[in-house]
């Protein structure tokens, strides 16, 4: 009986592990991140300066949360991450950028927020100002685009190649910061790159401590120099006078 009860308990523990990752096992690690991070970087960039968002973060790849993805671990959602569906068709990306259009201005931003709470915002997701760090993985995902009690929701069949979470925002409070030049509003410990709030280098730290180093050696080397010219000419003056001496003798 034990030992039926032992497996039993064996097989609910693998069988839970399968299914977080049934998902997952259909897709495929993101096979070259620093660009696919540097693309969304670019279009965060590109929307900060034109609108005037003062907070909005330069994103950096982080593969715990590229892990939760490709886990199914939903934990973090709405709490300290959101989630972004990337790398729609032609029908999907054009609903991407109504959403945008429809949500960016200032009139519709309490509606932006409220819907925040709810629901996946679209494009808006990884233009979220105050997400810093981002993870993703290649999972096919369709939205069929009817409502819960299958009532069509009016958007049409959604399909995406991509899932991302990003991070610490679960939801939307950056969007409350008021309109100002793109990096203006950065927090501490990161400063303006272009436009958006990069974390401050730490080799810039050391390279000065560097230069400094090498600035002092090079001091140093000269007093030694200098220090050590009176000495020659001091050997030179005495050799003379030998010199001098041993003739007249």
């Amino acid at each position: 009986m034990k030992s039926l009860i032992l497996l039993l308990g064996m097989l609910a523990i693998v069988t839970s592990v399968h299914c977080k990752r049934t998902v997952a096992d259909k897709g495929e690690p993101i096979a070259n991140k620093e660009e696919y991070v540097k693309e969304i970087n670019d279009l965060r960039r590109e929307y900060a300066k034109k609108s005037r968002i003062p907070n909005m973060y330069k994103l950096v790849w982080d593969d715990y949360l590229a892990t939760q993805v490709e886990m199914g671990d939903f934990s973090c959602y709405k709490k300290t991450c959101r989630e972004s569906r990337r790398d729609g068709d032609d029908h999907t990306e054009k609903f991407d950028q109504d959403k945008i259009k429809h949500k960016w201005g200032d009139e519709k931003r309490q509606d932006l927020m409220d819907e925040y709470k709810t629901h996946i915002m679209g494009g808006l997701e990884e233009l979220t100002p105050g997400q810093q760090k981002i993870g993703c993985y290649h999972i096919a995902i369709t939205d069929d685009g009817k409502k819960d009690d299958g009532t069509d929701a009016g958007y049409g069949v959604l399909k995406t190649k991509t899932r991302c979470f990003l991070a610490p925002e679960g939801l939307g409070d950056s969007w409350k910061v008021p309109r100002g030049e793109a990096g203006s509003a950065c927090a501490e410990g990161f400063v303006n790159d272009d436009g958006l709030c990069a974390p401050k280098s730490e080799s810039s730290g050391n390279s000065g401590s560097a230069e400094k180093d090498k600035e002092s050696g090079s001091k140093e080397e000269r007093n030694t120099e200098s220090s050590g010219q009176p000495s020659k000419m001091s050997g030179v003056v005495t050799t003379l006078v030998m010199m001098v001496v041993l003739k007249f003798m």
